[in-house]
């Protein structure tokens, strides 16, 4: 059976291979299908389709989104009318783009429709999804002409891997569009209100610089990964996780990373670690054990449950595992490190007293259900937390040689002939026993 760190070096390999089949790595393309081992699993299946709307060609006709269309067809004329917008001048710069839009995605997606069937998807979705954006952030979704629950389902559609656009042709649509604001601006706004995290969405500057996204869902993955970054090249100087303990315990690390150590909630609990949220504005691998003496404070980034969320995540970790993009699988990591701590629904329920998870799903079950579901299947980067793991795996060693240093004291205190020796042993015992009991719950 491959370990981890073999597993981890396998799907590497597999991407390695994927760029190597190109000409290039700018010859993968930069919208993918979701692997078809995720769709062969009913629980990322029904995650990574479209329920009312579909962007771009890939699921572009299909008859249970026919309603979506006619919609679609009602927003884009909307966008043109009220940004005295020339439809057949936008038209014919996305037609004179087409060739480089096609190649934003697989040959098999795109070769069923000519130049101008494809520049006539780009134009109706690119319009209808700028003017639904545009209505989220002004608070006008009465504009929107749908019903709330519709609302709801196509909110979740505009975050598909599937269901993506060419940043490139939102960029066309978008000029001489008096909106008040310039898309970086507006996407950036949008992304950010998509609440993940509990508290007031983090505010940043938005800065123009060289790097653009490919598309929308890949701005989601790096504000998800990094709250406070913003659009500049300076920033694209991307944390790097503290590998001291890497280096310097590199072959502990290599076994501790191999065999996967997991550690429940409780049994952290019962050893003295204690749980807490970690400001929202920290980075989703920003997960740290802190604390002196015997008792540790392990921190973790906060994320809010519900059914927006599940799909956001589900079409993140099929980013990441797209072949040819160089990702260090972070997210995929995070929902991994997290599943480890919950072997039960009362786990679960720790993790929500403590305001680490926020659940607005009707019960604990079903959180506890998602992340089994989700990470059953993936393989996470075994080098991401393995400073958490160690410190960890160190403190539960410390506590064992504590704990055996304490038993000689209390043996001579037992087998000791003098009552007030007796005395004092249970008196200690007992206070101790109700700190760590108080430290615990709190």
């Amino acid at each position: 059976m491959l370990s981890m760190d073999n597993n981890f070096q396998v799907l590497n390999a597999d991407v390695v291979k994927g760029i190597k089949s190109g000409e290039s790595s700018s010859s993968t393309p930069r919208i993918q299908k979701a692997p078809s081992v995720l769709h062969d699993i009913q629980y990322f299946h029904q995650h990574l389709e479209p329920k009312v709307y579909s962007f771009g060609p890939i699921h572009h006709g299909r008859y249970n989104l026919r309603r979506g269309e006619e919609m679609k067809q009602k927003l884009a004329a909307q966008f043109i009318s009220d940004y005295e917008l020339d439809a057949s001048s936008k038209y014919d710069k996305i037609l004179k783009q087409i060739r480089n839009f096609r190649d934003c995605y697989d040959k098999d997606v795109t070769e069923k429709c000519d130049d101008q069937q494809l520049s006539r998807i780009f134009y109706v979705d690119g319009c209808a999804l700028l003017f639904y954006v545009i209505c989220c952030t002004s608070d006008d979704l009465y504009r929107l002409r749908t019903l709330n629950i519709t609302a709801i389902l196509s909110h979740n559609d505009l975050f598909l891997l599937e269901n993506q656009l060419p940043y490139g042709l939102l960029e066309i649509l978008m000029e001489g569009a008096q909106t008040g604001k310039g898309l970086s601006l507006l996407m950036d706004e949008f992304v950010r209100s998509q609440n993940m995290v509990p508290g007031k969405p983090i505010e940043t500057e938005v800065v123009e610089g060289e790097w653009k996204p490919d598309h929308l869902l890949e701005l989601l993955w790096m504000k998800v990964r990094f709250p406070k970054w913003n659009w500049s090249t300076e920033m694209l100087q991307r944390p790097k996780r503290n590998n001291k303990k890497m280096s310097t315990h590199s072959q502990e690390v290599t076994v501790l990373a191999s065999s996967s150590p997991s550690y429940t909630v409780n049994k952290l609990i019962e050893s003295g670690i204690l749980l807490k949220p970690s400001d929202q504005s920290t980075s989703l691998t920003d997960i740290s054990l802190r604390g002196r003496g015997i008792f540790k404070l392990l921190k973790l980034r906060p994320l809010i449950i519900d059914e927006s969320t599940v799909v956001k995540l589900s079409n993140l970790v099929a980013y990441e595992m797209c072949p040819g993009l160089k990702h260090e699988l972070e997210v995929i990591s995070f929902v991994c490190f997290v599943n480890s701590l919950i072997a039960d629904v009362e786990n679960v329920g720790k993790l929500i007293s403590k305001g680490i998870l926020v659940n607005l799903l009707s019960k604990h079950e079903e959180v506890f259900n998602i992340f089994r579901e989700m990470a059953k299947n993936l393989i996470p980067n075994p080098h991401i937390y393995n400073d958490v793991r160690w410190d960890i795996q160190n403190y539960l060693d410390s506590q064992k040689s504590f704990q055996f240093w304490l038993k000689k004291p209390i043996r001579a205190f037992i087998e000791a002939p003098v009552p007030w020796a007796r005395f004092l042993l249970s008196f200690l015992t007992i206070n101790f026993t109700v700190a760590q009991t108080v430290l615990a719950a709190n």
